[in-house]
């Protein structure tokens, strides 16, 4: 047993230096083209630049913006919505990403490193309140699932002039606990598959016996290598295997819940004082290194019963999977991770999402009577002046859909979940937007006021390049990628701002490579979306 491990031990680690020498390699070729096509961008950015800064507001009249999780594309993503409307942007980040694309951005204003959380978490939560002090941000927006625990304390030590753009705690962890938020839709009469709580091996075991091949079996809190490895168990061993492996207990509780069919989709939502204010629907996978956008009705009217029916106050952005149930072909909820999702980044600065976005901070802000929304932070637990949510009409979040609502097409794409399969044509994306689903007593107008993407695809181009080279015998991926890249744009490059994309590409994924690589630390992943090398 202890040959087959280190044999295998063996495997994974020259299996790790093939990939991340190939990685390297791929860099050090491309790098040249992607010089000759940022160098131009870079010369008429900075021209640019030089000439808005005459037009520039007085320092004292600008807004100011704190994002955490800095290496992240969506976090750059977002500074660049910040910026475009005058608002001082400011990122921080862990020391290991001080060569993060984001910090050579001209529309970031200041660049922090932080202590990492997982080496010094006190230290994490100083660096960031002294961030506060020094820059007095009227809006704070953490962004990474590792430090939710820290960035809560955080947030609770906020003064009353900034804007925690995130759930209060008591919400964030009723929703991005998998147990409590499915428990929190069953009582509100929302739509959701059957979810059990376990917190040790003999209890899953005990419920899984002799139907594992129904269930599937997940952390209650996120977790990247154990969200990507789920499947359905077939026999009795496999079972025992699988839940020894997982160490699942009562300080790492998991939840076995009804197993669902593809294809797995994903939304982002941004909510505020009850509203949705933009909204983004594509095919989901758990790398999430292409984004598109799709028009699936069934999923829109479900976040709108969502929102309606949940009786707590949600601030900020909302992302959830679905998958369809085998029974009846609905979709239902798989979780929810109350933060920013990756396709996000499929808006632009055009579409007003900020400006929005600050109006109804404002509003909030005149509801609460204190600057900040109640239910946004622990800081005070009481009403924010926003009417209750009424349970009323809760059969709407139950109610079955059409079959032609239950399609969801892509727009502009035809891609399918994997690009694989074109979506169907017989739906027009054009006609359903513009009508309300009366069924669930959501007003056409309604529907209307919530933005949505402008861009429909997007990709990263190292990933692409990957993809193609690695698999150079299959036509199909080659159709797919091919297909992506030539309908898509990339999700961090600019031609106003083109340093992060040369940075992230050519310096920060190469320089983790080669530290991971170094250190033997365990990874099969460059994920160009997050910015970091993982293990799935």
């Amino acid at each position: 047993m202890g040959k087959k491990k280190g044999t295998r031990s063996a495997f994974l680690c020259i299996s790790r230096w093939f990939r991340g020498l190939c990685t390297l390699a791929l860099s050090v070729l491309v790098f040249p083209l992607a010089v000759a096509v940022c160098l131009p961008c870079l010369l008429l950015a900075e021209t640019a630049r030089v000439l808005q800064r005459f037009g520039n507001r007085p320092g004292g009249d600008r807004k100011c913006v704190l994002i955490l999780a800095g290496a992240k594309g969506k976090a750059l993503h977002l500074a660049r919505l910040f910026k475009a409307e005058g608002y001082t942007t400011v990122m921080a980040e862990s020391e290991m990403y001080s060569f993060a694309g984001a910090s050579f951005s001209n529309n970031v204003d200041a660049f922090h490193s932080l202590p990492t959380p997982g080496d010094n978490p006190q230290g994490y939560v100083t660096a960031v309140l002294d961030l506060v002090k020094e820059h007095n941000p009227d809006i704070f927006v953490p962004l990474d699932p590792r430090t939710v625990d820290l960035d809560i304390q955080v947030i609770s030590l906020l003064p009353q002039s900034c804007f925690p753009l995130v759930c209060g705690a008591s919400v964030f962890k009723e929703l991005d606990d998998k147990s409590s938020f499915m428990a929190a839709l069953e009582a509100a009469g929302i739509r959701s598959p059957k979810t059990q709580l376990v917190q040790s091996q003999q209890e899953a075991f005990d419920f899984l016996k002799g139907k594992a091949e129904h269930y599937v079996f997940k952390p209650v809190l996120y977790d990247n290598v154990s969200r990507t490895n789920i499947f359905p168990l077939q026999d009795l061993e496999e079972l025992d295997r699988y839940l020894v492996d997982s160490g699942v207990s009562r300080s790492k509780p998991y939840v076995i819940q009804e197993r669902l069919v593809g294809p797995e989709m994903s939304s982002v939502s941004l909510i505020l004082n009850g509203e949705i204010l933009a909204q983004s629907v594509g095919f989901s996978s758990p790398v999430h290194q292409t984004h598109n956008q799709v028009h699936c009705p069934e999923i829109e009217t479900w976040i709108e019963s969502f929102v309606r029916l949940y009786p707590k106050e949600i601030v900020g952005w909302i992302t959830m999977d679905y998958m369809k149930s085998p029974l009846d072909g609905q979709y239902y909820p798989l979780e929810c991770n109350p933060r920013l999702g990756t396709n996000f980044m499929l808006f632009t600065d055009k579409q007003g999402i900020i400006p929005r976005l600050q109006a109804a901070v404002d509003q909030a802000r005149t509801s609460s009577g204190s600057g900040t929304p109640a239910a946004s932070s622990d800081r005070t637990e009481q009403p924010t002046g926003i009417p209750a949510k009424s349970k009323t009409n809760a059969s709407a979040g139950k109610t079955g859909t059409s079959a032609e609502s239950s399609s969801c097409v892509a727009r502009g794409t035809g891609m399918s979940p994997k690009g694989k399969a074109k979506a169907s044509a017989g739906t027009s994306a054009k006609t359903s937007s513009q009508g309300g689903d009366k069924s669930a007593g959501i007003p056409a107008s309604s529907q209307r006021r919530v933005i949505v993407p402008e861009h429909q695809q997007l990709y990263y181009v190292m990933n692409v390049l990957w993809v193609l080279v690695s698999s150079p015998c299959d036509l199909a991926m080659w159709r797919e990628y091919l297909a992506i890249w030539w309908l898509g744009k990339d999700a961090v490059f600019s031609v106003w701002d083109p340093l992060p994309f040369l940075v992230l590409n050519f310096l920060q994924m190469p320089l983790l490579v080669v530290n991971y690589l170094y250190y033997n630390k365990p990874w099969n992943i460059v994920d160009y979306n997050i910015g970091t090398l993982k293990m799935i």
